[in-house]
């Protein structure tokens, strides 16, 4: 069986659900989930001579005594509480932390085909034999079935909501010990369930269920629920016969009898359509209230003696000093290689102190190290320093609704002469990551090293060169035309009219000095090819006003950060919805469509492969970098360390996963 570390790498923002019952008629197959197979090993404990006592991390916030069910939503959210609470519950599966691939941790085997019953699609999942919690109580389908269930009816957010997402989840049942059965409002696509309701936290029913009475009890009654849903039905369908008398009243002849005859009517559903959305107004305000309440009396609940299974268990905690993990012993996986862990709450600079007086072994930080403590901490020799990717991509946006924007010749002219790895390694200095595509390399099951750029690891006379002849084949013509040592100058467009002046926004220095960099070497090779640019440094703010508020820019440095499943790939681009660049193609349009609604993982990679062809191809925006992370450790070893996000941010220190230096 797979180490726990191999098996999960926890998704920690993410989805939640609600309930009905199912049909009668025989069920039907529908589209398989996906099933990645994972080879599996017997568990085994660390050698003995391989054991040491304490893994000493340092934190930079205290952490916070919230309970399971704040943990995981808004509440209880931060980087301290996940990195050392987050692994006390189990899930179902987790993705392999280098391929990022669905693996069972609990769950035995993968889950089955869906099936449709009735209005339901559901699908079922078999647990591993012989689990039990902390307290030696038995891991049961019921623990799993209450859990999501609780999260349904409690409507939590944050990552219970991107676990058991309440737009296609209904309700979960147990149908024995080990069988756990999923209904499902709809066929939901790898977002919800591979990357959703199967990555879910799962809490002990016996300890909880009564607990959470009080709290239940502040729940909207069904009586308040079928009254809003009365509303809303009532509501639906005056709409309708206003939209047809609507319809209708445009044929008829203002002033005849059958017009205000119709017209009166018009009025009257009107008038009550406007009535009953009063009424729901008022049920929906009460519904939240009672939400809020309930939902707040739920995280205000004790946890002490809470069961759970991880390689870790809660230990003592100092107020002020320290939080301390002891290893479980129940755990059925490979076992750390340290039979204890300590994290020590240090401000940053003293961090930085204690790592170089040998007092931590690694500093947790989810923004990493900044490049005076890396400098501080590279002149010891018994630290190592090591730099990775962040999720994020920071590119070159394009307002689509500016005629000469949307020209996908201009695009891809201005994507030749943005060489990504100098503006990564000369003009940033080596403090980010190229970024050539927009799934990063590093997410190596969805990354597609075919979709390269336009000029891709050319050079630069090259990319000059291609540029000039892009635009020339489409049509534009210079005073100067540009060359190597000569800037463009006069640009026309294709139908003889000069181009017209343009401005970059992008963040200024103070608020992200990467970006702004960027801006200034975009702004220069943009006007080299003789398109009239002018760079404007603003606030984040300000920034994200004139994108996403108001629409007013034309081209814009903007940042995002990337999930691992990259349904993202359409929703940036949402071409249903509308998005900040107005960008639309129909071809992408239909291709996110069946992506989307993909159930199976093979499948999906392949649609995955297509989209990021096409957008780079197309180029509705260009990818420019990824921020990097840094970090420092010493006395400890890991069997890799490339990893998306960092080992502290990505993966919280690994501590199931490191082992002492020399041992």
């Amino acid at each position: 069986m797979k180490s726990f570390l191999e098996k999960i790498v926890f998704i920690l923002f993410a989805g939640s659900f609600l309930l009905t019952a199912c049909g009668t008629q025989s069920p039907a197959p529908v589209t398989p989930p996906a099933a990645t197979e994972t080879p599996t090993k017997t568990p085994t404990a660390a050698p003995a001579d391989l054991v040491r006592p304490l893994l000493r991390y340092a934190i930079l916030s205290d952490v916070t005594t919230a309970n399971v069910w704040a943990l995981f939503d808004e509440t209880g959210a931060s980087y301290e509480n996940y990195a050392v609470q987050g692994a006390y519950w189990p899930r179902l599966y987790g993705l392999s932390e280098q391929r990022y691939e669905l693996t069972p941790v609990i769950a035995d085997g993968f889950p089955s085909e869906f099936v449709q019953e009735g209005k339901f699609v559901t699908a079922t999942v078999s647990l591993l034999p012989g689990l039990t919690w902390s307290d030696g109580g038995d891991l049961t389908a019921a623990d799993v079935a209450f859990t999501v269930n609780t999260a349904l009816t409690f409507r939590l957010g944050l990552n219970w909501r991107d676990y058991y997402n309440p737009d296609f989840l209904d309700h979960v049942e147990a149908l024995d010990a080990q069988t756990v059965k999923y209904y499902f409002r709809q066929t939901p696509g790898l977002a919800a369930w591979q990357y959703g309701a199967l990555l879910g936290v799962i809490v002990s029913e016996t300890y909880w269920e009564a607990k959470i009475a009080g709290a239940a009890a502040l729940l909207p009654s069904a009586d308040e629920q079928a009254e809003i849903a009365d509303f809303e039905s009532q509501i639906a369908a005056l709409q309708s016969e206003v939209d047809s008398l609507t319809s209708s009243l445009a044929y008829l002849e203002p002033k005849s009898d059958e017009y205000r005859a119709q017209n009166s009517m018009l009025q009257d559903r009107q008038s009550r359509m406007d009535s009953l959305k009063a009424k729901l107004s008022v049920a929906q305000n009460n519904e939240r209230i009672k939400l809020a309440e309930a939902r707040a009396a739920l995280y205000q609940l004790d946890n002490e003696g809470e069961p759970t299974l991880g390689a870790w268990l809660p230990g003592q905690r100092e107020a002020g000093a320290f939080t301390e993990n002891v290893g479980g012993s129940g755990y059925p996986f490979d076992q750390p290689s340290f039979d204890r862990v300590r994290y020590t709450v240090y401000a940053p600079q003293d961090a930085v102190q204690a790592l170089l007086d040998n007092e931590v072994d690694f500093i947790l930080t989810p923004a990493g190290l900044s490049q005076d403590a890396v400098a501080q901490l590279s002149s010891n020799p018994e630290i190592t320093i090591i730099q990775n990717r962040r999720s994020d991509i920071r590119y070159l946006a394009f307002n689509h609704a500016r005629p000469h924007l949307a020209d996908r010749a201009l695009r891809q002219a201005i994507a030749c002469a943005i060489d990504a790895e100098f503006l990564a390694r000369t003009v940033l200095r080596g403090k980010v990551q190229p970024a050539y595509s927009w799934v990063l390399p590093e997410n190596n099951s969805w990354y597609n090293a075919d979709a390269s750029l336009p000029c891709q690891g050319l050079d630069a006379q090259v990319r000059l060169s291609e540029s000039v002849r892009i635009l020339k084949e489409a049509g534009y013509v210079w005073d100067v035309e540009p060359a190597q040592g000569v800037v463009g100058r006069g640009l026309k467009t294709p139908d003889g009219t000069d181009f017209p002046a343009l401005v970059l926004l992008a963040p200024d220095a103070a608020s992200d000095p990467s970006r702004a960099a960027a801006a200034a070497y975009v702004d220069e090779v943009v006007r080299f090819l003789g398109i009239p640019l002018t760079m404007e440094l603003v606030t984040n703010d300000d920034l994200f006003f004139a994108v996403y508020g108001v629409g007013a820019y034309d081209m814009a440095i903007l940042g995002w950060s990337l999930g691992l499943y990259p349904d993202y790939l359409c929703t940036f681009f949402d071409q249903t919805n509308g998005n900040p660049y107005h960008y639309v193609n129909g071809t992408l349009e239909t291709r996110c469509d069946a992506f989307l609604a993909e159930t199976d993982m093979a499948r999906a990679r392949a649609q995955a492969m297509e989209i990021q062809a096409l957008l780079n191809d197309d180029l509705p925006a260009i990818p420019l970098f990824s921020d990097a992370v840094f970090e420092a450790y010493r006395n400890l070893e890991f069997p890799y360390t490339a990893v998306l996000d960092g080992i502290g941010p990505g993966l919280y220190g690994a501590p199931i996963l490191v082992m002492p230096s020399g041992g």
